[in-house]
This record gives C-alpha cells, structure tokens and sequence, in this order.
C-alpha cells in the first residue's frame, strides 16, 4: 500500500506524497483507435523511493533491473527477483518513460553475495503507476492482466547503457526519434 499508513508506520509519511506525473502523448493509431485523431494525453505516475547514484537512462536504453509487476488491486502479473537486461523500447510505453526517471546505481558499486547473487548497492527504486493507454490497453497478451488495466510497477533500477544503439549503424537510438514521439 503506497498511499495507506496503518498501525507502526501510522505517524509516517506516504510515499504517495512524492508522487509526481508527466504527460505522454500516444497516437489514435497507436491505440488502434480511428486514424485522423488527434494524439491523446496520458498521465505516467511515478514515485522515487530511493534516489540511485548514477544517471538516468532514456526510453531507448538497454537496462539492469529488478522489478515486480501488479494490477492495481495487487494482483502480481509478473516479476524478476534477480536482475535482468530490458530493452526499454521492448517494453509497455508507459514502463519505458517511467524507468527513465529513475536513477541507476553506478558498476563500482556491485556487491556478490555468498549465494554467487548480487546487488548494486546504490541502485535506484521506484514505483510507477501506469494507465491502460500507456499499457497494454485493449490486447494484453496476457490473461492474468485484464483489458483497459492501469498496471503498477515496483522497480530497482540497477545499471544501463548509455547512448544505446539497438540497430548499430553509429547513432545511439535515442537520437533516431526525430519527433519525439518515442
């Protein structure tokens, strides 16, 4: 619960005060909606509960994280309890905006554990609430996910690749969205 303070933690503060959004404009047709229309405005809410020691990634970037993915009512969709490479690009158009407020850790800052795991221990947290329209929308590819669902993301943001270039032909892919339309 983000927004909900009850028993020990009740004199605290939510972490739903640091909430804070952008606006994402999608395209009718991207949501398969009648072609002419104008682009629709989304909100991306996200919260940082630990500010990471390195940079911020883009939207077009190769990413280490740890994430756990829930509908609204907590229901888990899906979840990687270890680190793992995402391509932000690859991912649900609200996800890749949302990581890319965050902050990673820094490679100096890798720690192996007894267990051969390992952890970044500057690693950045955060939370995204995405809506459906930044989701998946009308087709969620998935049936633990229902359709028009707004999804919410707990994500550790542990490294990524600077001036990533998903096609190598020298020109990192952030820079190969001319229109700024992701």
């Amino acid at each position: 619960m983000i927004d909900t303070l009850a028993g020990y933690n009740a004199g605290k503060r939510s972490l739903m005060e640091d909430a804070q959004s952008i606006k994402i404009k999608v395209s009718s047709d991207y949501l398969a909606l009648s072609a002419g229309e104008e682009d629709i405005e989304h909100p991306l809410y996200y919260i940082v509960v630990r500010e990471g020691g390195g940079g911020s990634p883009t939207f077009a970037e190769s990413t280490l994280v740890r994430y756990q993915g829930s509908l609204l009512n907590g229901t888990l969709f899906d979840e990687s309890q270890d680190f793992v490479w995402q391509e932000l690009p690859n991912t649900v158009r609200g996800y890749g905006n949302g990581v890319a407020m965050l902050n990673a850790g820094t490679e100096d800052q890798i720690v192996e554990n007894p267990d051969g795991t390992y952890d970044i221990s500057n690693s950045g947290f955060g939370i995204l609430v995405i809506p459906s329209g930044l989701g998946y929308f009308n087709n969620p590819g998935s049936s633990l996910i229902p359709r028009y669902s707004p999804l919410v993301f707990k994500i550790e943001l542990g490294l990524y690749v600077q001036d990533n270039d998903r096609d190598g032909d020298g020109v990192p892919s952030i820079e190969e969205d001319l229109n700024g339309n992701g």
